[in-house]
């Protein structure tokens, strides 16, 4: 069988001819050997085109494809872990924003969440069966989860603070999170100082509104756990593959740089250490490098670096604002499985 080379709908309909009897290339003989993400593929939101929508984009920079075509902004992609769908928040819906899914297959989404107020930040469970997101549902935010097809919602936060940008641990049974739901405690201090803090910056009749902190709660809702305690705004968590790490976003050092720390919060370190404003960290599938959002040119494009913050680069510099990028698990693309008959060095050409 030969691999047909025209324009393609989707990235999937292309991987299932694949298997359908394509050439395998072998890893000997890959012309990406060694390089452990030139192949992988980011899926990321950008206003390139007018409103946002959600693109692809080989990590080495090659070829972009949309994903979705609709009258609202869609964003904040997250993979299913066999990387044949993804959640996204959208507001297609007037005057809402809602939960949706895209089955890259047939590029068909569905609307998960049909609930009329905004739900946001959805990311998928690895286990493949929840998806968790941020709502405003009661009112307030607060981290939520759902089934992988929309039903059997559960609301796991309950504070009047804001609480949002859930990230699923490695082995699905807890989830990060940012919240505004308590004040920087200087070392030392005890419980009663605190607290007159607190009184001294809540009003009455108001929910707490503090920098953001970085938390992580069961996925059953209970044992909830402070991560990050600083004078500073800590935001957008993302688990390292392995679940040693997480990485996040955080303005301690400036406008907002990438950080990363042990996942019990200890060891913060400053990766990127800029004066733009990098923010949305994600792993690759391995762990060697992170994908994130950086203003560093002006408009914010996708950057990539290595884990420890080195060889940093842009990958698909735009006149637009690139946003919210996250890999596609490797489930969803392996070398192996890349046609050696295909164009572009044994890949799918995913340019229309």
């Amino acid at each position: 069988m030969v691999c047909r080379h025209g324009p393609l709908a989707s990235f999937l309909a292309l991987q299932v001819a694949l298997l359908a009897g394509c050439a395998l290339i072998e890893q000997g003989t890959d012309p990406f050997a060694g390089d452990s993400t030139s192949a992988d593929m980011i899926a990321f939101a950008t206003d390139r085109d007018g409103d946002f929508e959600i693109y692809l984009v080989y990590a080495d920079g090659r070829q972009t494809t949309r994903l979705t075509h609709s009258s609202g902004d869609d964003q904040h992609p997250s993979f299913s872990p066999d990387g044949q769908q993804i959640a996204f928040a959208s507001g297609r819906v007037p005057f809402n924003n809602e939960i949706f899914t895209l089955d890259l297959a047939d590029t068909n989404a569905s609307n998960l969440s049909q609930f009329p107020i905004g739900d946001y930040h959805p990311d998928w469970s690895p286990d493949g069966s929840k998806i968790a997101f941020a709502s405003l549902r009661d009112l307030n935010w607060e981290v939520y989860a759902m089934d992988a097809d929309g039903r059997n919602t559960v609301r796991l936060t309950n504070h009047p603070a804001f609480d949002g940008y859930p990230a699923w641990s490695p082995d699905s049974r807890r989830i990060a999170f940012a919240s505004a739901r308590a004040a920087y405690a200087p070392a030392g201090i005890d419980s009663a100082e605190l607290a007159a803090i607190e009184a001294a910056t809540v009003q009455p009749g108001r929910a707490p509104n503090f920098d953001h902190q970085l938390f992580i709660v069961d996925a059953d809702g209970q044992r909830l756990t402070r991560l990050t305690n600083s004078p500073s705004f800590d935001t957008e968590p993302a688990w390292s593959p392995d679940g040693s790490y997480i990485a996040f976003a955080s303005n301690r050092s400036g406008p907002s740089d990438i950080w990363i720390m042990r996942s019990d919060g200890t060891d913060p370190i400053n990766l990127t250490r800029s004066p733009s404003r990098d923010t949305a960290p994600s792993f690759s599938p391995d762990g060697s490098h992170i994908a994130y959002a950086s203003d560093a040119f002006g408009q914010t494009d996708i950057w990539i670096m290595r884990a420890d913050g080195s060889q940093r680069r842009a990958i698909y510099p735009s006149p637009g604002r690139d946003m919210t990028p996250t890999w596609m698990p490797a489930a969803g693309f392996s070398t192996r499985a890349r046609c050696l008959l295909c164009p572009r060095q044994g890949g799918p050409n995913l340019g229309f």
